[in-house]
């Protein structure tokens, strides 16, 4: 009897401690299910810019009063069909792992020579010269279902053009206007798969939107 006793208080007290450690591993697999450190993910991002003008033939409005009237993706394709009308200024394509950080930077300068009107009976040469400089540093951080976030810690953009005018043996330097843009510590929801504004800036006959588009590689039914 007093053996079979000890059995009892032996299987009683192994239940007791296996337990709680099994609910602990399941809540630790569970944490591990909702934000998975391994699976890779692909974010995208554009910085555009489009006429003011274009815009509005598109069906935005100055000061939107309903959803119809907002700047959407589609409107922004629209406009981008029309290279006079705007373009992509930088875009960036990284694959990196769930909440890990990446970043990035590159600066490119272009050169284009031309020729103007006769001047004097003498042809007025030049060139013009493109700086480009963008950088980004952002991780996103997926945990379940159909949305994730992107915190984008900086993303910058500055691009300027220079006209060269040879005039004899002197060399004349207009410096034309550029775009700078800067956006830190955004901290961006977005739907898997779709393309999403997530700033934008004006200024006089422009404006110059940021899109953000993120999605798993991996099947998230699987994770």
């Amino acid at each position: 009897m007093e053996t079979s006793k000890r059995k009892l208080f032996v299987i009683v007290l192994t239940a007791v401690l296996i337990i709680p450690l099994l609910a602990a591993s399941s809540g630790s697999a569970e944490d591990k299910k909702q934000e998975p450190s391994d699976v890779p993910v692909l974010v995208e991002l554009y910085l555009v810019q489009v006429k003011t003008d274009a815009l509005y033939a598109a069906g935005v409005a100055k000061i939107p009063r309903n959803l119809s009237q907002q700047v959407s993706i589609e409107k922004l394709e629209k406009c981008l069909a029309n290279t006079e009308s705007g373009g992509v200024l930088a875009a960036t394509r990284v694959v990196t792992r769930n909440s890990h950080e990446t970043h990035s930077a590159i600066e490119e300068q272009k050169t284009k020579a031309s020729v103007g009107n006769v001047s004097g009976g003498k042809p007025r040469r030049g060139s013009t010269r493109y700086n480009f400089e963008s950088s980004y540093e952002l991780w996103p951080r997926y945990y379940k279902g159909n949305m994730i976030n992107v915190y984008i810690d900086s993303f910058r953009y500055e691009g300027r053009r220079f006209d060269f005018e040879l005039q004899s043996k002197d060399e004349k330097q207009t410096d034309s206007p550029g775009v700078s843009y800067l956006l830190e510590d955004a901290d961006c929801k977005i739907t898997l798969g779709e393309p999403t504004i997530v700033a934008a800036m004006q200024s006089a006959d422009t404006r110059v939107f940021l899109i953000v588009k993120a999605d798993l590689l991996a099947n998230p039914e699987e994770i």
